[in-house]
């Protein structure tokens, strides 16, 4: 029981938030001060309180609640890019991207977001490639590709290239699926004509 003095004015009544592994919460910092953990916040700093630092938290007089955040959650056959990801001190990393490949399961910090592809998803499956599938790439900025179980291949922005099945692939942050490919079915007496987009010059392939 509390009784307020007579230079006091109650403000409001605050009741704790209970975190669980799948439940983090975002504060916000109202001016400079020292959380329950010992770290020092600065005014605006923006961080995420999860169970691992605390089974309930009760906002202070110096932060406010943003929102709370639920886990992401993906099995061993998606993946998902975040952006602006945080680094190991929890400083974000504006302008990079960071490919989280399953099973992973994480929460999404102030300033984090999930890229959202041209289909609106955000969570991707894994492509499953058969023996006469394939997927054209091609890459968006310079990078050393090791993707394909190999050799390390250099690649620059501009450069196109095949990923043959079978084989389960995610693709590298630093390239994009142009399209999915099929093997053409010929009989002996059956052909197609090529045309080499470099070049212009067409070929026939017949009987294979």
């Amino acid at each position: 029981a509390y009784l307020p003095g007579v230079f006091e004015q109650v403000v409001g009544q605050v009741d704790s938030v209970v975190l669980t592994d799948s439940k983090a919460l975002h504060l916000r910092a109202t001016e400079a001060f020292t959380d329950p953990q010992g770290k020092p916040r600065r005014a605006g700093e923006e961080w995420l309180v999860t169970v691992a630092d605390a089974t309930t938290h009760m906002p202070g007089v110096h932060e406010v609640v943003v929102a709370e955040v639920e886990i992401t959650t993906l099995t061993n056959r998606e993946w998902t890019v975040i952006l602006d990801p945080h680094d190991n001190e929890g400083r974000p990393q504006l302008g990079k991207k960071k490919l989280v490949a399953g099973p992973a399961s994480f929460f999404l910090r102030p300033g984090e977001e999930l890229q959202a592809w041209t289909t609106g998803e955000t969570i991707v499956p894994v492509y499953v490639l058969g023996e006469d599938d394939g997927l054209i790439l091609r890459a968006t900025e310079a990078f050393s590709d090791a993707s394909c179980g190999g050799e390390a291949v250099d690649r620059t922005p501009g450069d196109r290239w095949m990923i043959r099945g079978p084989a389960d692939y995610v693709p590298p942050i630093e390239c994009q699926v142009v399209s999915q490919r099929q093997a053409i079915p010929l009989d002996d007496n059956e052909g197609i004509y090529v045309r080499n987009i470099k070049s212009g010059k067409v070929r026939c392939v017949a009987g294979k």
